[in-house]
């Protein structure tokens, strides 16, 4: 999980993902992560709020991060999120344009596609094959 930076709360030791506060810190960790690879400026800061509950500073944050992922570092004030969005775009297109000759419709909401049940078979095999001719690697899918 990207965006599990192995952040715990010690009043809560059981750590579950889906539920508060770790639904909270998880929401606020991806927000911070992706205005940080979209600032081209460096001007992002942490909320005062945000960084209280996480009881962490922006630069205690961004230090955790660039740790646990050490390729945002490289990110940082380039335009490397716009370059990741247009990735995305020639994926979704790729999909699309994959599944049409089929006769098989798929809307594309956010970083997902609806289709028919049905047709889940065709819309993986479309995501992976063009997942990898955009990006040149293999990835897993989470159907849900």
């Amino acid at each position: 999980e990207l965006y599990d930076l192995g952040l715990r709360f010690p009043e809560f030791p059981d750590y579950d993902p889906n539920k508060k506060p770790y639904k909270q810190q998880r929401d606020i960790i991806k927000k911070f992560m992706n205005a940080v690879i979209n600032d081209e400026q460096g001007k992002h800061r942490l909320s005062d709020s945000n960084a209280k509950f996480l009881g962490l500073s922006d630069q205690e944050l961004r230090e955790i991060v660039f740790a646990r992922h050490p390729v945002f570092r490289l990110a940082v004030k380039t335009d490397t999120g716009l370059h990741l969005q247009f990735l995305d775009s020639e994926i979704a297109e790729k999909v699309i344009l994959e599944l049409m000759p089929q006769g098989i419709q798929a809307l594309p909401v956010h970083d997902s596609f609806l289709v028919r049940q049905d047709f889940l078979p065709q819309l993986t095999a479309a995501m992976l094959k063009a997942f990898d001719e955009v990006m040149g690697a293999k990835t897993k899918l989470k159907p849900e």
